[in-house]
């Protein structure tokens, strides 16, 4: 996504400036949406929201992803719209953070 901001020195601060090799977030008003490079090539992308913001019926196949990509991330729909055919995996979770009893840390 480095055509999609004008700001140089955000685009600077990666060197080659190839910010499609880095984990990105888009945020917006009750969400993020992830997109992080794979070694295959390939990019996990997911939307992590306030259910009482954007409501998750909206969003739990693929289909109705999209559509919610095309309302709030319209950028990131047309990149995935060319793409669409290249569809590897689908998921859609509820209630899906978590927490640890132990962390190691050196």
């Amino acid at each position: 996504p480095h055509d999609w901001s004008e700001d140089e020195s955000w685009k600077a601060r990666c060197m080659p400036p190839e910010r499609w090799r880095s984990t990105n977030h888009l945020v917006g008003p009750g969400y993020w949406v992830w997109l992080i490079p794979l070694s295959s090539g390939s990019h996990s992308v997911g939307i992590v929201c306030d259910a009482e913001a954007h409501p998750i019926d909206g969003m739990k196949s693929f289909d109705l992803a999209m559509e919610w990509f095309r309302q709030h991330q319209p950028r990131l729909h047309q990149a995935l719209e060319h793409h669409r055919d290249g569809l590897q995996d689908f998921a859609f979770f509820k209630h899906f953070s978590y927490g640890c009893k132990q962390l190691f840390s050196p």
